[in-house]
Parts: structure tokens; sequence; C-alpha cells
């Protein structure tokens, strides 16, 4: 995707904020469901790391943490790199470019941010594999995403907010239009399928926004997953998760 590669990488951190609502309170509640629920000392996967802002505020947060920074953009990767060199972490990070690697990295936790939605059903279902395959057993993923449309307004919504953020008007208009045409969004209350059907438990929603959900997925053994019902309608920012099964 050209839009992660070159000028694209350079201008990410500029251009999410104004595109993702509440792109900066997700982080914030990602680093603080995984501080209240791994200890001092743990590995983490970060997967889709991109320019590394989940990974800059976790490292200033837990500066005993490891983590696997993965992605499948060098661009993007260079990007983290250079950051987490300047904050002084680097020695803390183990990178990854492209796709995770068959034998498990056995994380204790794991952060899919903006991610899933770029990909195919099928696709989706095949990383979530691939990311459980990296956890140990009952370790906590999150996961955020562009979630299907509740109304027909709700696309609007969105560009109207990018364009009150500084995004050019016409921007906007073209964002919309491509939410419609190049993204994969998830179906609403039905989060846990793709998990239950990867060795990942469902556990529960804890943050919404205009578009997007984030939630609390566990890993555990083929065989043994459930898939608690998910309210229709969650207020943002609501913690709602439990402590992974």
């Amino acid at each position: 995707m050209t839009r992660f590669n070159g000028e694209g990488a350079l201008d990410y951190d500029q251009r999410i904020t104004r595109l993702v609502p509440g792109y900066e309170l997700l982080h914030q509640l990602s680093a603080s469901q995984l501080m209240g629920r791994l200890g001092p000392e743990a590995r983490v996967l970060l997967v889709g790391v991109g320019t590394g802002s989940e990974l800059l505020l976790l490292g200033s947060l837990c500066p005993r943490w490891q983590f696997i920074a993965q992605d499948i953009s060098a661009d993007m990767l260079a990007q983290a790199r250079r950051q987490a060199e300047l904050a002084g972490m680097a020695a803390r990070i183990t990178w990854w470019e492209g796709p995770l690697p068959a034998d498990s990295m056995a994380c204790d936790g794991a952060l899919c941010l903006l991610v899933l939605h770029f990909l195919p059903q099928e696709q989706k279902a095949a990383l979530l594999a691939d990311i459980a395959r990296q956890l140990r057993r009952g370790a906590p993923l999150l996961l955020a995403d562009l979630m299907a449309a509740q109304d027909d307004d709700e696309r609007a919504v969105m560009g109207l907010h990018a364009h009150r953020a500084g995004l050019p008007r016409c921007a906007s208009e073209q964002m919309v239009l491509r939410l419609a045409q190049d993204f994969f969004p998830s179906m609403r209350n039905r989060p846990g399928t793709c998990c239950r059907r990867r060795a990942l438990a469902w556990v529960g929603a804890i943050f919404r926004r205009s578009g997007s959900t984030a939630g609390w997925p566990s890993a555990c053994e083929w065989g043994q997953c459930r898939q608690p019902e998910i309210p229709s309608s969650v207020s943002s920012a609501c913690l709602m998760g439990n402590p992974p099964a």
C-alpha cells in the first residue's frame, strides 16, 4: 500500500490523528489495559506497529518490558526504529519485517490496532491465527478496527470530523469514498467470530468511537474458546473488558 511507503510513511503521524477519531485516547486506553493485566516484566507483540506510536508510549511507561515490533512496511518500521533510538529504547525491541514466524515467540500480550480492516475476512482469520500462535495461553490481545457503519450518516460524520481536525475538505470527502471502497470493516456485534475460529476467546468490548471499536480476546486452547454476547450499544471509552480466561 503506497500510503505506508515512501512519503506516505513520512507523513503518517501527522495524517492519522486527523483520520481516526479518538486515536490518541485509544492508545492511552490500550496502554492502561495492558499495564493492568501484565506484570512489570513482559514480552509484548505489536502487530502492524507502523511508525511506533504504541511502542513509544508503552516503552516510556513500562521500562522493563521487551517488545517485538512487526510490520510489513519497511518504511514504516524505519520510522519506528528512528524514533525508538531517539527515545533510548532500541535495545528492548526486536524488529520483525513481514509475516509473523511459524514458531511461537511466547509473548505475554499483544496489540493489533487499526490493522484488520485492511484485510478481507479470511485474511483477518489467518492473521489472528498467526497472532494466537505467538501468545502464551491466556495472554491478552487488544484489537481495534474500523467497524461496519451503523447508519447512512456515520461515514459522513467521520469525514466531517477529519475536516474539522484539519484535513482539507476535498481530502475528507475522498476519505469517505475510500472507506467504502478500500476497506474491509468488521461486522458490529460479531467481533469474536474470527477469534473463536483461531484459538482466541472473545472477552469483551472496551472502547468505541465513531466508526471503530476495541476489544479484548485472550489466547486459549483449540476447542475451548467461548464467545459471550457483546452489547449492541457501548458508550465511547466505556471499559467493559474482563480479565482473560
